[in-house]
């Protein structure tokens, strides 16, 4: 009997351990990533990854404009960041899309189609256009209710940073409707990083 239960339970674990793997897999398929073991939220890391390309016209376009003015990396970089945070009304999106449960974030190229997003759907949008300068390091930055970003690059006197992997990493709000220039966080972002809390760094 010993040995039928040690059967039993061993194959109710490979049952239990192969479910969990399933599941894991279907939601990082929908672009979806586990919070805690019973929460699920939008991959905007992976969002990003998937639409860099289906937004490389944009980007295109971007760097275009930059060889005209003579634009540096840095001038680019706020030119995208105003772009979306200004050109886009600010909108929270509906949880359903039809049938499909959105995670509150839509993709990029929807995002340009209806131009408007919040806070984390603003960022895909962003990092996504970045994306397609292979040399620039960006990061996610995940605080309770809200979603930035940051890019790598020595930041000046006043500008909000943090250090990831011993690197500086400059913020940038991207939700607007205020322009603010890369360096600059909003009242809100600036009175949770001065309080101390712990937030979520996201290597895009």
């Amino acid at each position: 009997n010993a040995q039928v239960q040690k059967r039993l339970d061993d194959a109710l674990a490979g049952l239990a351990a192969e479910y969990r793997k399933r599941r894991v897999a279907l939601y990082t398929d929908a672009g979806f990533r586990f919070k805690t073991e019973k929460v699920v939220q939008a991959d905007i890391p992976a969002m990003v990854r998937r639409n860099a390309s289906r937004v490389a016209p944009v980007s295109a376009a971007f760097a275009g404009i930059a060889q005209e003015r003579s634009y540096g990396a840095e001038e680019l970089v706020g030119a995208v960041s105003a772009m979306v945070q200004t050109a886009l009304r600010y909108e929270i999106p509906a949880d359903l899309s039809g049938t499909k449960n959105t995670g509150g974030v839509m993709p990029p190229p929807k995002t340009l189609v209806l131009g408007q997003g919040d806070c984390d759907t603003k960022t895909a949008l962003l990092a996504s256009v970045l994306k397609n300068w292979p040399n620039l390091k960006m990061v996610g930055l995940e605080i309770p209710g809200h979603y930035l970003m940051a890019v790598h690059r020595i930041p000046r006197k006043g500008e909000v940073f943090i250090e990831y992997e011993g690197l500086p990493f400059v913020m940038i709000e991207s939700a607007g409707p205020a322009w603010l220039a890369p360096g600059a966080v909003g009242d809100a972002t600036r009175a949770y990083l001065e309080s101390g809390n712990e937030f979520r760094i996201q290597p895009m």
